[in-house]
């Protein structure tokens, strides 16, 4: 809630009870953890507090990459340029950036996969602004798909893109580059920090934007093969591994009980 974009949405419930009641909450407690880097700096933007910590979230069923098979199970085609978007369907997420973004590519081997619900209202205003950009026969709606079945979409994908306005950490984004997967998104995630990184492609949240950054990533995705999905995992599953993970979470509960 207390992420910019987020707390200008509604503002008006929102900042009074954060005003009555959020505040006191958060300065009474012994810690407070948070799941980034630029949440805790957001965080310390709108109230003082004793100690926080930054605890990363991790994946609780990883996959690793299994690029072919994965688009074989899908029945995607060898020759298809695959963008992937899963995640609630939300005007937050920035997908409508995306399509703006697709309607500029000249490329006829792209198509964008939707991987999610949401608000009705908004799915249909997208799909007009599909239909409005003749784009219908390159945009797959899926709908939501869950659990274990995700792995194969995430798999299978030649890019992951999630242009959003506001994400405290996107786990969707971990999923993906834990099976190898290079992802597109925002400098309004916490993954901005992994600007550089092969196989990571950042940008402002909007149409501009995204439209200018999307063809370089693609570009850079037709040479992008199998070790270099391998590393790319190795380095998320690395970094992100329950293995890691759960004695910083130990640790920082200690640190609070103490």
């Amino acid at each position: 809630m207390l992420e910019p974009w987020a707390f200008r949405l509604k503002a008006w419930k929102k900042r009074p009870f954060f005003a009555l009641l959020g505040r006191s909450m958060l300065q009474q407690a012994a810690a407070v953890f948070v799941t980034s880097v630029m949440e805790a700096t957001n965080l310390r933007k709108v109230v003082k507090l004793p100690c926080v910590e930054v605890l990363p979230l991790g994946c609780k069923d990883p996959s690793g990459p299994d690029y072919e098979n994965a688009r074989e199970r899908l029945g995607w085609r060898s020759n298809d340029k695959v963008l992937l978007y899963l995640s609630r369907i939300d005007r937050k997420k920035g997908l409508n950036f995306l399509i703006d973004a697709l309607n500029s590519l000249k490329d006829e081997s792209i198509r964008l996969v939707v991987v999610g619900d949401g608000d009705e209202g908004f799915i249909e205003e997208l799909k007009c602004q599909v239909e409005g950009f003749g784009l219908s026969d390159k945009v797959e709606w899926v709908g939501g798909v869950w659990g274990q079945s995700r792995w194969d979409y995430l798999q299978g994908a030649d890019l992951f893109c999630l242009p959003t306005h506001s994400e405290n950490f996107g786990i969707a984004v971990l999923e993906a580059m834990l099976v190898g997967t290079p992802i597109l998104t925002s400098t309004a995630t916490p993954w901005s920090n992994e600007c550089g990184r092969n196989g990571v492609w950042i940008c402002e949240p909007n149409s501009n934007a995204v439209v200018n950054k999307l063809p370089e990533a693609i570009d850079a995705i037709g040479a992008w093969g199998a070790v270099d999905r391998i590393s790319l995992s190795n380095w998320a599953t690395t970094t992100f591994g329950w293995e890691r993970l759960a004695n910083l979470y130990i640790e920082a509960y200690e640190r609070a009980c103490d």
